[in-house]
This record gives structure tokens, C-alpha cells and sequence, in this order.
């Protein structure tokens, strides 16, 4: 579920999906690509806000659970693409401060959509990764020029090739988060942080957005490239990939003794 609330100048949505870190169904893109718009429409707005509920996660990308029919729907699998990738282009156009708060993981497509934010702040739990390729799938190009411009083609190429994972301190030092602050005061550094970007709001703010989004010269898809990246999805690989990993989630969880840990 997605929640957008709006007050003071400042809007909130979170992703509303705990039980699964937040994962994202294609209704719930499409409820998230409405409430950005609704934001947009605002002119009493300067500032806004994503977070997912609860501490395990910003947002573990898109649920898996949908993945087998699009597997074997491929029209299906294309009106999925297109919705979240328009979110992501939503996102950039957003004329006002964005701000993504990271409490655990942040993987995938919800990596995706933090990278369209201003600025993104997390706690030491907070963790980074693409597991595309393991699904048989391939990251998009709009998507993967955001992260290469924010962390470097190296760090990227370890996340995309290899899927290696960064964790808050790596994010930190490579300029995936803008500040690194414990579980405890992270809602208070996003209430500052948010304060800070709405005092400097007007309409200067999104124009200078714009001028940094065109000095990134984002690549554009090209047909040849979006036949690589729908193509994955008609795959035998995506198939299989999408079988095993589903036979995997309905096994019952290893149980794990509770321990203290110190922030």
C-alpha cells in the first residue's frame, strides 16, 4: 500500500509492505505513480519524503510473487517496465527537494527509485544491491546512468555483474547516502533534513534541478536497448530463475536465537 500525507509544506509517502521489506506490486507503482503527480500538482509543497515502514527496509524492489505471470506475459511484463520506469522519470522531474530515508535494505528497483531522489540519508543497517542479473533480468539503462552517476562504474559493475552489496559505510563513502545516523534518530535527521530543503524552497530550486538533470546527459533508451531488457523477461533464464527463487521463499525460515546487539 502506498500513503501520501501532506502538511506544512511537506509531503510524505511511504510504502506500505513490511511483511515482504516493501516490495513493490504493480498496483502499488501505480498508486505510487499517482501520489507523486498529486504532489506535483501542489503548489503549497516544497519538500518531499519517501520512506518504507517499519526498520528492515526502504524498499526490496518489486515482489517477486508477480514474477511467474510475467514469465509467460509478455505484454504484460512491457506494461510493468513502462509503470515503473515512469515513476522513476516522475521522480526526476519532481520540481522540488527529494529525500529518501534508508532504514535496511534497499535493492533492485527500490534502489532504482531512491537513486531518483536529491538526497538520501540511512542508518548503519541500511544496504545496497541489484539482483537482476540472478533473476535473469537486466537493469535498466536511464537507471543504471543514475547510480553510475552517484557511485562510479566501478562500485556499479560489482553490484550489477557480481551483485555484491554495499553497506551504509561504503554508501557513505562512495555518495549513495548523504549522511549515515542511528535507527533511533534517523526519522529526526529526515525531519531536519527536510526543514533544511524546504527553507531553501521556490521556484530557483526546480530550475537548478533541471539544469543538473541535463548536465548528467542521462543516456536515452534506445529501441535496440529495450529489446535487451523486454527480451529478458521471454527468457528461459528469467523462468527458471523465477521458479527456483519461488521454491525457495515458500521453504519455512531457518529459526535464529535473538541477541544484543549495541548500536
Amino acid at each position: 500500500m502506498i500513503h501520501l500525507e501532506i502538511a506544512d509544506g511537506r509531503a510524505d509517502i511511504r510504502l506500505d509492505n513490511p511483511a515482504r521489506m516493501n516490495a513493490m506490486s504493480q498496483k502499488s507503482w501505480g498508486n505510487l505513480l499517482r501520489a507523486i503527480r498529486s504532489v506535483r500538482k501542489r503548489r503549497d509543497v516544497g519538500v518531499l519524503c519517501l520512506r518504507g515502514e517499519g526498520e528492515l527496509a526502504f524498499c526490496a524492489g518489486g515482489d517477486i510473487t508477480e514474477y511467474a505471470a510475467l514469465a509467460v506475459d509478455v505484454p504484460r511484463a512491457t506494461a510493468y517496465h513502462d509503470l515503473y520506469r515512469t515513476v522513476f522519470a516522475e521522480m526526476r522531474a519532481m520540481p522540488i527537494a527529494t529525500l529518501a530515508v534508508i532504514p535496511g535494505y534497499c535493492l533492485g528497483a527500490g534502489l532504482a527509485l531512491a537513486a531518483t531522489c536529491d538526497f538520501r540519508i540511512g542508518s548503519p543497517k541500511a544496504s545496497f544491491g541489484i539482483t537482476a542479473v540472478k533473476r535473469g533480468l537486466v537493469y535498466p539503462v536511464t537507471e543504471a546512468a543514475d547510480l553510475l552517476q552517484i557511485a562510479g562504474l566501478p562500485a556499479l559493475r560489482a553490484m550489477i555483474l557480481r551483485g555484491h552489496k554495499l553497506d551504509a559505510q561504503a554508501a557513505l563513502r562512495l555518495g549513495l547516502l548523504d549522511a549515515v545516523v542511528p535507527m533511533r534518530r534517523l526519522g529526526a535527521a529526515a525531519d531536519a533534513l527536510a526543514a533544511e530543503c524546504l527553507a531553501s524552497a521556490g521556484p530557483a530550486y526546480g530550475k537548478a534541478k533541471a539544469v543538473l538533470l541535463a548536465a548528467q546527459q542521462l543516456p536515452r533508451e534506445s529501441r535496440q536497448l529495450r529489446q535487451l531488457l523486454l527480451g529478458a523477461f521471454d527468457s528461459d533464464e528469467f523462468q527458471q530463475g523465477t521458479r527456483s527463487f519461488l521454491g525457495k521463499a515458500t521453504r519455512p525460515a531457518r529459526r535464529i536465537s535473538p541477541r544484543t546487539t549495541k548500536e
